[in-house]
């Protein structure tokens, strides 16, 4: 578990430094969500609603895998991290459907793997 708990933080750094490039502009807004956002603005609350979820992502993994001590019950952890899942799994959906296709091949090759490493942590012993 601590294994695919690594890979996942390490996706998610990943993730929080691609989305950091967008709102530098570094990334254009064409090759985030989907495509479908048409103001500079748009994209500024998209992403900083984007690196929140995943900061608190990033948390979960951390305490789920007993990296970092918890201050929340582990059944509290263990539910948000299933929401994730089915979050990653809809995403993925969404992903398909993209206007851009390299969203639509490595976003959805990026949260199917999120969804599955996710259920596999998630599934671990308990700490």
């Amino acid at each position: 578990m601590k294994l695919a708990a690594r890979v996942l933080l390490g996706i998610n750094l990943f993730v929080i430094i691609f989305h950091f490039a967008a709102l530098s502009g570094v990334v254009p807004r064409e090759y985030v969500w989907g495509g479908r956002l048409q103001t500079q603005e748009e994209l500024y609350v998209f992403e900083l609603i984007s690196l929140s979820v995943n900061l608190v992502f990033g948390v979960l993994i951390l305490w789920r895998a007993g990296m970092v001590q918890s201050f929340v019950p582990l059944g509290v952890v263990r539910f948000l991290l299933w929401v994730f899942v089915a979050v990653f799994l809809l995403t993925t959906v969404g992903n398909l459907f993209s206007q851009s296709l390299v969203e639509m091949i490595f976003g959805s090759i990026g949260t199917a793997t999120l969804a599955v490493l996710t259920t596999y942590v998630n599934r671990g012993s308990s700490n």
